[in-house]
């Protein structure tokens, strides 16, 4: 299995270009560039933790959810 999804390696690439736009800019627009990045950062996150089959399941019912986790294992 790889390590990463196209759409994980593509907004990882979206942060680097945006760091990097954000260290050559003038001052003014250094937080503009800095919170783009932040928010493509927080979009990886979500995407690393819900991208898989056996990442987080969120299931409200507890008897359902311990259903769904023990056929895995």
């Amino acid at each position: 299995m790889a390590c990463c999804t196209c759409s994980q390696s593509l907004i990882f690439t979206i942060v680097l270009i945006t760091l990097l736009f954000a260290a050559v800019t003038i001052d003014a627009v250094r937080f503009a560039w800095l919170t783009i990045s932040f928010m493509f950062g927080i979009m990886l996150m979500i995407d690393y933790m819900f991208s898989y089959e056996k990442g987080f399941m969120y299931d409200p019912d507890y008897k359902t959810w311990r259903q769904k986790t023990q056929s895995d294992a």
